[in-house]
């Protein structure tokens, strides 16, 4: 296969930046009018559903994002047997836990209504293991393959909510829009692939299958722990406040996580080309350099430009209604720093296939956002899970490497990035 050019990289970058960019900017704008018009109550309801949503996708994807596509980027031949094992896998998964939500619901419709929302938000997971192709599109610099498929779904299902929200109707049609818009979001990206390749036989091979399923597992676990610490606190507000305060804290989300995504967008640009280079290379040590430095200054960048934004954000967006979340997203805007940071440290962790590493960094992120959560939230609201969430987001993301990687420590604060001499990792296919 014909390795992509540099001029193929940039352009195919450019149209995933244009992508997550129309959907920050969907994302922000829609739901900040979905949460003026339904009001804080509900819209942590609804809040709570993408929450419950987000932490499924992440169990169904099992950790095989990274190493996947590193595997793809180097042996592309390899891709339906690659894909075939993933897709099982996430399938797998998918199943049980869908079957768990049916058998769940038949209960909680009469005891527990309020999470019936939450059930039909997330009964969508079960089409998500459609979107393993999508690694191909990744490792491949073919983005512009996802960007078309998922913005065509994600406007039209935009449009279909405005017009049903505009005529009052209720959470649960609303609820259902959510689960019909991610569902349908996959299944077009599944028929721009079988479109778009004409190999896409399904080859899954059991033995090459249990290696990526091990190489996979800290990362799998890894990525539990940073939804659980991304989303624990809409999980902890619930329990010790209500739905309507949920509402006001997620009415920050999008603003705040526009950042988070902007960086697993550049993590996907970059990785591609960073995986044909040797770990023990100066070029390799050089472009890590460079990453983290780049990382650094979009993170303080961001952050302070959120910061003295934020009474602007908060009242031309939301209105008066949400005039209590200033002071919140002022705290909130420092998490965009360890944000792309941590996103960097990410990528270095998946090219040197360090997951133990990542196991570590983020099971202490997810236990520090619990204890102080169950401290914090309590005694001082939803400032205390801000706080609570900027502290974890730090100790995760950067001060734990003071401990453990001092190399990747300095590197995070602007210094060289060195060669460490170590020999890389076993291939799982020989």
């Amino acid at each position: 296969m014909k390795k992509p050019t540099l001029k193929h990289i940039i352009s195919d970058g450019s149209w995933l930046l244009i992508d997550r960019g129309l959907k920050i900017l969907v994302a922000i704008f829609l739901n900040a009018w979905i949460a003026r018009e339904i009001g804080p109550a509900q819209y942590g309801k609804l809040a709570y559903g993408l929450s419950s949503l987000l932490i499924l996708q992440t169990i169904v994807s099992f950790g095989f994002d990274g190493p996947t596509v590193l595997e793809l980027s180097r042996r592309p031949e390899r891709k339906n047997e690659v894909l075939s094992n993933v897709f099982v896998t996430r399938f797998t998964i998918a199943l049980i836990f869908g079957v768990m939500l049916i058998a769940y619901a038949q209960y909680a419709i009469d005891s527990h209504p309020d999470e019936t929302i939450a059930i039909i938000v997330a009964i969508s997971v079960l089409i998500f293991p459609l979107e393993t192709v999508d690694l191909w599109f990744q490792a491949n610099n073919k983005n512009k393959n996802t960007v078309i498929s998922k913005n065509v779904s994600v406007m039209a299902l935009s449009i279909v909510k405005i017009y049903f929200i505009s005529n009052e109707c209720s959470l649960i049609t609303l609820a259902i829009l959510v689960s019909i818009e991610f569902a349908t979001a996959s299944l077009v990206l599944y028929s721009v692939y079988k479109f778009t390749e004409r190999d896409t036989n399904f080859q899954p091979n059991i033995r090459t299958a249990i290696h990526q399923i091990k190489e996979a597992l800290p990362y799998a676990i890894s990525g539990l722990a940073i939804a659980a610490y991304m989303r624990l606190d809409h999980f902890l507000i619930i329990k010790y406040l209500d739905s309507t305060q949920l509402g006001y804290y997620s009415a920050l989300t999008p603003i705040v996580t526009a950042f988070g995504t902007l960086a697993v967008v550049l993590n996907t640009i970059i990785s591609p080309r960073l995986a044909r280079l040797s770990v023990n290379s100066i070029e390799y040590c050089r472009r890590i350099t460079i990453i983290f430095r780049a990382y650094l200054f979009i993170g303080l960048a961001s952050s302070f430009t959120i910061y003295i934004s934020s009474s602007f954000i908060i009242t031309t967006l939301y209105g008066d209604t949400y005039a209590t979340c200033i002071e919140i997203l002022k705290i909130y805007a420092l998490i965009a720093l360890p944000m792309f940071l941590g996103s960097a440290n990410q990528m270095l962790i998946v090219m040197e296939r360090n997951g133990v590493l990542a196991l570590i960094k983020t099971t202490l992120g997810a236990t520090t956002s619990f204890l102080l959560g169950v401290i914090l939230i309590p005694r001082y609201g939803l400032s205390g899970a801000a706080i609570s969430a900027l502290i974890s987001q730090l100790i995760a993301a950067i001060l734990i490497n003071a401990v453990i990687n001092k190399n990747v420590f300095l590197a995070q604060l602007g210094f060289q990035y060195r060669i460490k001499g170590q020999p890389p990792k076993k291939d799982i296919y020989q």
